[in-house]
């Protein structure tokens, strides 16, 4: 594990492990509008705190947005797998 990604446990918001979770429990790439659904659906987020959630995330540089997907980074696959692994 990197320092980085020592740092980035102790700031995350619990809306963005949500956030986190539901890639780890689904897939490391979605549709955008596709994933916020499922947000929606599995956890009860609304919409609107689950896109704060996902720009929060953006700029903490573990997810990328682009042309209306969402996909995990390295950092961000890195941070998945330590959080959620233990948790099957």
């Amino acid at each position: 594990m990197f320092l980085g990604d020592l740092d980035i446990f102790t700031i995350l918001e619990e809306d963005e492990k949500i956030i986190l979770k539901s890639f780890f429990e689904t897939d490391s790439k979605m549709n955008k509008s596709s994933f916020k659904d499922l947000v929606l659906k599995n956890k009860q987020m609304q919409k609107v705190t689950a896109e704060k959630a996902i720009q929060s995330l953006v700029g903490r540089k573990v997810v990328l947005e682009k042309y209306g997907e969402v996909s995990l980074t390295e950092l961000g696959l890195r941070v998945v797998d330590k959080l959620f692994k233990e948790v099957r």
